[in-house]
C-alpha cells in the first residue's frame, strides 16, 4: 500500500512538471535572430522580436498552412535584416515596430503604413489584433483588411494655420513621423523651423512651413502678429458687421462707448448701428484693455479723408480664427 501511494505521488509530480513545461513552451518570451533562422511551428508567441543586422527570419509553411509570428510588445528589424516567407505577422494593438515596411490596401491601392504608427486606432475592440499576410507577388506584408471609406493612416500636418507672437515657439507634427521628414520655411525672416518641426516666430508677416515626406508636401501657414486687436481704427457703413481678432490673449469682457453707433458681442462681432463715432474696448484675460475707434457712415457715403486707410470694407465677414496665438509651446 505504501509503495502504491509513492507511485501515485510520483505520477502526480510528473504530470505537474509536464504541465509546467507545456505552459513555459507557450509563454511569451524574447526572440533575437543573429543569423538566418526559420520558424515552422504554427504559432510562435514573443514579447519582443529583434532581427539583427544582415540576418533573415523566414516564416515557412508547415503542412500547407502558414506560420504565425505573434508580437506582444515590439518588433525591431535592424539595418540589413529582413523578415520573409509565406507567414502571418500578428501584432498586439499596442505593439510597436521599426525597421520593417508594412503595407495596407486603400480603395484597391497598396500604400505604405507610416512608420511607428500605432495600430490601436484600427479597432476599439480590446481583443482585436492586426495581422499582416505575406504578398508573395510583391514580397511585402499587407494588412489583412481593405479600407474603402476614410483612410485610417492618412498623413496630415498637425496645424494648417497658426497665429504666433514674435519670439513664440510652436511644435508642428506630421502624423507622428520622426524619420524621413524635411521641414522648410518660405520666409526665414518671418518664421524659422527646426529639423524636428519646431517653429520660431521672428517678425511680423506670413510664412508657409512645409513638411516633405516621400516626395509629398504638407503645409501650415504661420501668421506672426502683434498682441492685441487686429484693428485700432476702422470705418464702417450702417448695417454692416465685422469680426475683430484679439491676438495673444483671450476675451474676458467687451464694451462700446456708444451702442447707438456700434455694438460688439463677446465673440468680437462689431455691428454698425447709426452714423457717428465710438470706441470699442476689449479686455483680455491678461488684464489689459485693447481699444478700436469705430466711425460709422451711411451706405454709399464717401469715407472721410481723415480716416486712415484700411485693408477692408467690412461686409458681414466671417472669422477664420479668433483664438489667441499659441505661446511658447514646446
Amino acid at each position: 500500500m505504501r509503495k502504491f501511494k509513492i507511485w501515485i505521488l510520483c505520477c502526480t509530480l510528473i504530470l505537474l512538471l509536464a504541465s509546467t513545461t507545456c505552459f513555459t513552451a507557450f509563454a511569451a518570451s524574447n526572440l533575437t535572430v543573429t543569423s538566418n533562422k526559420t520558424l515552422t511551428a504554427k504559432f510562435n508567441k514573443y514579447d519582443n522580436v529583434t532581427v539583427c543586422k544582415n540576418s533573415t527570419l523566414t516564416l515557412a509553411k508547415r503542412k500547407g498552412e502558414p506560420v504565425g509570428l505573434e508580437i506582444n510588445k515590439s518588433l525591431v528589424v535592424e539595418e540589413g535584416g529582413k523578415i520573409t516567407g509565406d507567414g502571418i505577422l500578428i501584432f498586439d494593438k499596442n505593439a510597436t515596430y521599426s525597421g520593417i515596411t508594412l503595407y495596407y490596401k486603400y480603395k484597391g491601392e497598396l500604400k505604405k503604413l507610416p512608420p511607428n504608427r500605432k495600430l490601436d486606432q484600427l479597432s476599439s475592440d480590446e481583443d482585436y489584433r492586426p495581422s499582416f499576410y505575406f504578398d508573395s507577388k510583391n514580397g511585402i506584408y499587407v494588412l489583412n483588411a481593405e479600407f474603402t471609406g476614410g483612410d485610417p493612416f492618412a498623413i496630415e500636418i498637425s496645424r494648417k494655420h497658426v497665429k504666433m507672437l514674435i519670439k513664440d515657439k510652436q511644435q508642428l507634427d506630421l502624423s507622428g513621423l520622426t524619420e524621413g521628414v524635411t521641414w522648410k520655411s518660405s520666409k526665414k525672416a518671418v518664421a524659422t523651423v527646426s529639423k524636428t518641426g519646431k517653429v520660431t516666430a521672428k517678425k511680423l508677416g506670413t510664412a508657409v512651413i512645409t513638411a516633405t515626406y516621400e516626395g509629398k508636401k504638407y503645409s501650415c501657414e504661420v501668421e506672426v502678429v502683434k498682441k492685441g486687436l487686429n484693428q485700432s481704427n476702422m470705418y464702417m457703413e450702417t448695417g454692416n458687421e465685422f469680426y475683430l481678432f484679439l491676438n495673444g490673449t483671450k476675451v474676458k469682457a467687451v464694451a462700446s462707448s456708444d451702442k447707438t453707433v456700434a455694438k460688439i458681442t463677446k465673440k468680437l462681432v462689431v455691428t454698425a448701428v447709426s452714423p457717428g463715432e465710438c470706441t470699442i474696448t476689449v479686455r483680455g484675460t491678461d488684464g489689459i484693455r485693447y481699444k478700436c475707434k469705430i466711425t460709422v457712415g451711411n451706405p454709399g457715403e464717401q469715407q472721410p479723408n481723415d480716416q486712415p486707410p484700411t485693408d477692408h470694407q467690412p461686409q458681414n465677414q466671417q472669422p477664420q480664427d479668433n483664438n489667441p496665438p499659441a505661446t511658447n509651446n514646446p
